[in-house]
């Protein structure tokens, strides 16, 4: 005798966007796929790194964006030589939120309301700045070096062994976590993260090549640099073949055996006369190409 129940219809699938909003994973389209989450930029002192994270008003995307611009140096006083930055300090567009590096113990745990902090049992609180209750576009730190130094001072002072004397390893270890927290939120967070740091030199453990790198202290030196979409090294240069010479503000992000920079958007020449304007149009134009190509075998392939 013949079966003739028929089988049970299977369960229709998910599709791979549902199972993201069913378990409220965060996705990523094509109209956001490219621009940058979070770029850091190092030089010495006097290289114009507040002028340029201010700067970030002058690219045509942010010309309106709210700017949280955390000011660890008291270094934003050169935006009086600046109108359109000015202007946008005075109009509330930037509000410059200053901490005091000489007072860590007070500084730091402000630091943790505005970017976040992991407690001691290991639980992640988002900051303020980083939270959908607070209206802003771009949070620039300027600059993450000395941010830093606050959250060092504030650990060797916090951190004990069970005795009650200072514990340098385990403030070294939650310097690190801490370092590390802020930028990844930054990277993963839906304002776009500007990083201002001063330099320091630092063997390279393969070559033996003394390099230039972002100035860090503990491990965070050493893995930093992977976090961020860009990380550019800015001086000033004058050209060779210039007659009268003149300096010029030029960024470096692509590999070399002396700087640890990087990008993801396959910059290999350095940007004279840079500006964050110049970096945006030149990562839009990269952008644009790719959507050029798609374009062009989406046609050919319809034929």
């Amino acid at each position: 005798m013949t079966d003739t129940t028929a089988a049970p219809e299977a369960a229709p699938k998910l599709s791979l966007a549902a199972l993201a909003d069913v378990l409220g994973a965060k996705t990523k389209n094509s109209a956001t796929l490219g621009k940058p989450s979070c770029m850091a930029f190092m030089g010495e002192p006097g290289t114009g790194k507040s002028t340029l994270l201010g700067g970030i008003i002058k690219v045509p995307a942010y010309k309106d964006a709210k700017v949280a611009y955390v000011d660890v140096e008291n270094g934003t006083d050169v935006w009086a030589l600046d109108p359109q930055i000015t202007h946008a300090v005075e109009t509330g567009q930037i509000q410059v939120i200053n901490i005091d590096k000489t007072d860590p113990m007070t500084s730091k745990p402000l630091l943790d309301q505005l970017l976040g902090y992991t407690d001691a049992n290991g639980q992640k609180h988002v900051g303020a700045l980083l939270s959908d209750s607070v209206d802003v576009d771009v949070i620039a730190l300027d600059t993450f070096s000395t941010l830093q130094e606050i959250g060092l001072a504030y650990f060797m002072a916090t951190c004990k062994t069970t005795d009650g004397r200072q514990d340098p390893l385990a403030a070294y270890g939650a310097l690190a976590t801490w370092t590390n927290d802020i930028l990844w939120a930054l990277q993963n967070g839906r304002p776009l993260g500007l990083v201002s740091s001063h330099t320091m030199e630092k063997k390279d453990k393969k070559t033996g090549i003394d390099k230039m790198t972002m100035k860090l202290a503990g491990s965070a030196k050493d893995n930093v640099a992977a976090i961020p979409d860009l990380v550019a090294h800015i001086g000033w240069e004058e050209r060779e073949d210039e007659e009268p010479r003149y300096s010029h503000l030029v960024a470096n992000m692509s590999q070399s055996p002396y700087i640890t920079v990087k990008n993801r958007y396959g910059f290999t020449e350095p940007f004279w006369d840079f500006s964050l304007p110049s970096l945006f149009a030149a990562i839009d134009e990269k952008i644009a190409g790719t959507h050029a190509v798609i374009a062009a075998v989406t046609k050919s392939t319809s034929k």
